[in-house]
């Protein structure tokens, strides 16, 4: 009280004094103090920007289960006493083998949070004669401030696999893609946010919070195929629609466009936190664009049981004998794509052979296309000679036989265009 006194436009502490009051049924106390804090900083707080860490300790290879804090009741146990001073754990990453809390300051929500431990890396490297030293685990912890009643609030934590927030699991962002949420439903009052860390010598994450009431979001295909002289070679497309919503499912029942003849052969269920990805039929034989497009724009509209969403979208346009992206219904039911480029020179038989070729790790399947080239006149000619160039995507090199029939397929139909 007497710190509200001194800064009335503390919200953290309005918000832990009603939190308090809230937790002795003071309930008339309690909304006068989140009044104060939403008016000062809205209805929950967008970032941490206090963190504790414990850490680090050491961590195998392949490990991810062996905590260490485990044999002292686990990271919710021993968080209660963080701020008690003398509290010590061991750890043989460090001089004299012990660690204590210690507080990480994020300035900004764009940001995000760097963990740096204090450990000699070069030294343990060097004694060692192995890098492997450097991998590390540990944990991060920090307080959400929400200030109005039963709230949907959306996390996006990029870096990490999976934290908690309480005792609920949120689904994460390893890879940092910037784009997926997760809904979770946290009443006013202050929720502590869990981060198990596995990383190399310095750790670097970032979590948001938002609330936003629409729960369905509409997101753009990480692929969409080409038109090649106007047409379209290809049945279907992908997009992908998430349900942030924390506890109700939400029904996909129809897609249309005015442009393009699309339709959805059933309806789809999404369960809260689930981004799904809608396969949609193009129903379409006819050059839909000009030869000489440079792109075809055109919307669809996703008609979902909690209301009507849009996306523009365009197909990009190609001619022949430049490489060109298609996609297909691979044997899971899932939308994939592949990169093809026309024969350089007439095929002899009448059906040309198709030469398969596999990219690697992050090798978008045009690029693999577009690798086999050669100059002619000064000028590139992409393909090879009296075949179809065939490129799928690497998440079709499965090695079973359905992925083999389906690269057979279509392989068949290149060879009959």
């Amino acid at each position: 009280m007497e710190a509200l006194l001194e800064n009335p436009k503390d919200w953290k502490k309005w918000t832990a004094l009603g939190d308090l009051y809230d937790k002795n049924s003071l309930n008339s106390q309690a909304s006068t103090c989140f009044k104060m804090a939403s008016k000062i900083m809205g209805p929950v707080s967008t970032y941490i920007d206090d963190w504790s860490f414990i850490g680090p300790f050491i961590i195998g290879k392949i490990e991810w289960d062996g905590d260490p804090l485990e044999a002292f009741g686990g990271i919710r146990n021993v968080s209660k006493y963080r701020y008690r001073k003398g509290e010590q754990f061991y750890s043989e990453l460090v001089k004299d083998n012990i660690i204590e809390w210690k507080t990480f300051k994020q300035n900004t929500a764009e940001n995000g949070i760097q963990i740096s431990p204090t450990v000699q890396w070069n030294e343990l490297i060097n004694s060692l004669g192995s890098v492997g030293i450097t991998e590390w685990q540990g944990w991060m912890l920090g307080d959400i401030y929400v200030t109005e009643k039963d709230q949907n609030i959306l996390i996006q934590c990029l870096g990490l696999h999976t934290v908690y927030v309480d005792d609920i699991a949120v689904a994460s962002d390893v890879y940092h893609r910037e784009k997926f949420w997760f809904g979770v439903h946290l009443t006013r009052g202050i929720h502590t946010l869990y981060a198990h860390l596995r990383t190399k010598v310095t750790a670097t994450k970032k979590c948001i919070f938002q609330i936003d009431s629409i729960p369905v979001r509409v997101l753009s295909p990480q692929f969409l195929p080409d038109l090649v002289n106007g047409h379209l070679f290809s049945q279907y497309i992908s997009i992908p629609v998430s349900n942030y919503h924390h506890s109700k499912w939400i029904k996909v029942t129809k897609i249309t466009s005015a442009q393009v003849e699309i339709s959805i052969e059933n309806t789809f269920s999404i369960a809260p936190g689930q981004t799904a990805h809608i396969p949609i039929k193009v129903n379409t034989k006819e050059d839909i664009a000009k030869k000489d497009c440079d792109q075809f724009d055109f919307l669809v509209k996703i008609i979902t049981s909690e209301g009507v969403y849009s996306i523009p979208l365009q197909f990009r346009c190609r001619k022949l004998g430049q490489s060109f992206l298609f996609t297909y219904l691979d044997h899971d039911g899932s939308v994939q794509q592949a990169a093809a480029v026309e024969p350089i020179l007439q095929c002899e038989a009448e059906l040309c052979p198709v030469l398969l070729t596999l990219h690697g790790t992050t090798v978008p399947p045009q690029n693999q296309a577009d690798s086999y080239k050669r100059m002619e006149k000064k000028e590139y000619v992409f393909g090879v000679d009296k075949a179809w160039l065939l490129a799928p995507t690497r998440y079709s090199f499965q090695r079973n036989k359905c992925i083999l029939q389906k690269l057979l397929f279509i392989g068949s139909n290149l060879a009959i265009f």
